[in-house]
């Protein structure tokens, strides 16, 4: 594809790297919309295989929900996602979780929410708003 110069501002033996930036700009400017057009025309002709991609995808994406003990903050939650939950807890909570423990594994996010839910009811700490209990 072929980039009209003319809008560059720079000279290119003056500042090359600057002429490199506003070039791959336009550039990117220019494809940008041929490959919208591509990918629009190939969703068209093949939407059923994309939406079954997509779908295997994010089913593939999908783990086993997780029972978890906090031990320092008397906690119990449930996630399918133990790393990016225990980031949250130190960042956004700021919990220790040194030492947490998962207590179960669970084939299904309700079985994981009874679990979870008999600690509660023992007294550990963690009901979430968005945890529908039976």
């Amino acid at each position: 594809m072929k980039v009209n110069t003319e809008n560059i501002t720079v000279n290119r033996k003056d500042n090359p790297s600057e002429y490199k930036r506003q070039y791959r700009k336009l550039y990117h400017k220019a494809t940008k919309l041929e490959d919208n057009a591509k990918s629009r025309e190939y969703y068209k002709h093949n939407s059923k295989d994309v939406i079954s991609q997509k779908k295997s995808y994010q089913n593939s994406r999908k783990h086993k929900p997780y029972v978890y003990l906090l031990p320092i903050s008397n906690y119990v939650g449930v996630t399918e996602r133990i790393d990016a939950r225990m980031s949250e807890h130190r960042n956004k909570s700021n919990r220790n979780t040194d030492g947490f423990v998962i207590i179960r594994k669970c084939s299904s996010r309700e079985e994981a929410l009874i679990i979870e839910k008999s600690y509660h009811d023992k007294g550990y700490n963690g009901k979430h708003l968005n945890n529908k209990y039976s």
